[in-house]
């Protein structure tokens, strides 16, 4: 008994722990609100509209993921690293950052705006899903400027005021949409507008604040070498999250394509309810990152397999009983939630289940960036990204939405099972 109070004592003081329970709080906070958000939506929405619900959020985050998520993760990555060298934050890569994904969004504006429905004819099979397409990525800009801001402060290890930012325009978001049902005017169409305009707003609204509240007092010297030195040395890793970005959103598009949109809404639900099952998640990554972009990280193996070892043994004590619990209710917790109507994606949450599982006990590609051999990850990335596609084509037209949901896990696992057998193999 005294010896897990002493473990507890010791990891409830830890600086990493009090980190995460800060972000931990506000994501909380958060995903309390999606959740409210997403029983409405599964309760009030007919199948069609949630099946174009799910394509819309899944583009979303493709899009995000392809114009942001890399070059955001970078910037953190390279601002800590030089803030423990400087003490000063390199907020010039900050603004090159912002305006290469806005050069980026233009680029690809064109393509999206004028040719949404010929590219969904062409990719999925039918012209369905042309307007969700378009209107997930439209909002993208919106939640990239909210990402940009949160991004900043979590550099500097700023977690209230970063987890205030990016959870922000949550609750906006049930208030309207609480609205819109009370009227019954609730449909695909007005939510997306609705998410558009919130998350557009919140995105503008913080990015105007911390040019004149932040940058506009510090003499802002653009150091284009060193934007120059940024992108090479983070060029692997921005690929790595370009692969990351349609890996994540690869099994919503292949059942968009190969099978009904009626599949697609159950395999949404599920998937849904999955996001907010890693809600946590997201927290520790970006604490993960900051802690693990130190130079005493960066440049000591032995600290980083001390550090993930550690980390591997506090969390299988803390996971393993909670997702068993998760997986043994999770059908009667479903059907009450959803209705019956939705009981088809019970059995790929529970493969979706363990695969959170495997994103709390291994998060070990955050760790593996320690070691800087971004070429190595994204490699990796690819083999994951091949994996779950060929899995996907074989598993999908067999079983369904649940073979969706086994490429997913089975894909997902090698990938960290790759990353951890190079950490532990380093210097042996």
């Amino acid at each position: 008994m005294s010896r897990i109070s002493n473990w507890l004592k010791s990891n409830l003081q830890s600086t990493l722990f009090k980190h995460i329970s800060i972000l931990f709080m506000w994501d909380n906070l958060s995903k309390i609100t999606v959740a409210i958000i997403t029983i409405i939506l599964i309760r009030t929405l007919s199948k069609e509209d949630y099946a174009l619900y799910t394509f819309f959020l899944a583009s979303l985050n493709f899009f995000v993921g392809l114009m942001s998520s890399g070059i955001d993760t970078a910037y953190i990555r390279f601002s800590v690293e030089e803030y423990s060298i400087t003490k000063k934050m390199p907020n010039d890569i900050l603004i090159f950052s912002t305006v290469l994904c806005l050069f980026i969004f233009l680029g690809m504006s064109p393509i999206i705006f004028l040719f949404s429905k010929s590219t969904s004819l062409l990719i999925f099979k039918n012209t369905l899903y042309g307007q969700p397409l378009l209107f997930g990525f439209i909002a993208a800009l919106g939640f990239f400027l909210i990402t940009i801001v949160a991004r900043y402060y979590q550099a500097q290890e700023k977690y209230v005021k970063s987890g205030f930012i990016s959870n922000l325009d949550k609750p906006a978001f049930l208030i309207f949409l609480l609205i819109l049902l009370l009227l019954g005017k609730l449909n695909f169409l007005r939510l997306a507008f609705l998410q558009i305009f919130v998350v557009s707003f919140f995105g503008i609204l913080f990015i105007g604040l911390i040019l004149k509240n932040d940058l506009a007092k510090e003499k802002l010297v653009l150091n284009f070498h060193r934007f120059k030195n940024f992108l090479k040395d983070s060029f692997w890793l921005i690929m790595y999250f370009l692969t990351s970005a349609l890996f994540n959103q690869l099994d919503m598009f292949m059942i968009s394509r190969m099978l009904t949109s009626k599949d697609l809404a159950n395999y949404g639900v599920a998937f849904k309810y999955y996001t907010l099952l890693i809600a946590v998640y997201p927290s520790i990554r970006i604490v993960l990152n900051v802690r693990t972009s130190g130079r005493d990280m960066i440049e000591n193996p032995e600290k980083q397999k001390i550090f993930l070892k550690k980390w591997i043994k506090t969390t299988i004590f803390l996971f393993i009983p909670l997702f068993a619990l998760i997986l043994l209710f999770s059908g009667h917790l479903m059907n009450l939630l959803n209705g019956k109507r939705y009981s088809a994606s019970i059995l790929p949450f529970k493969f979706l289940v363990i695969c959170a599982m495997i994103n709390y006990i291994l998060p070990v590609t955050n760790v593996f960036l320690a070691t800087k051999r971004y070429f190595l990850l994204f490699c990796f990335g690819i083999v994951a990204l091949v994996i779950n596609f060929f899995m996907n084509l074989w598993l999908i037209p067999n079983y369904g939405i649940n073979g969706a949901a086994i490429s997913l896990l089975v894909s997902f696992f090698i990938l960290e099972v790759m990353a951890l057998y190079y950490i532990m193999a380093q210097n042996k």
